[in-house]
């Protein structure tokens, strides 16, 4: 879960729905889109304009710029490629970034 405010994540147990564990994001980074894959849970960066992969066994996180705005995240089903969706495209509206 996302904590936008507080620029973390929570890991929760979905059964007990508990948190169990979480993460602090860079300051003010506004973390907004989540999606999880076997290996990695990858967060979109709102005011940052990085995603960060967050290792699934480590929490071991790390950066790569995506474009200003990232918002929506998916994750192709053989999770070898991310899509970013921005909140403000500018001219070209509706832009997605793509990360192999």
């Amino acid at each position: 879960v996302t904590h936008r405010e507080d620029f973390a994540i929570a890991i929760v147990d979905l059964d007990a729905r508990e948190i169990v564990d979480g993460l602090r994001l860079p300051y003010a980074s506004a973390p907004a889109g989540i999606v999880v894959g076997k290996e990695r849970a990858w967060v979109s960066l709102q005011a940052t304009g990085e995603a960060v992969a967050i290792d699934a066994e480590t929490l071991e996180p790390e950066s790569i710029a995506v474009g200003p705005w990232a918002t929506g995240l998916a994750l192709s089903a053989d999770e070898s490629t991310l899509y970013v969706t921005h909140f403000i495209s500018g001219p070209t509206s509706g832009a997605v970034s793509i990360v192999d």
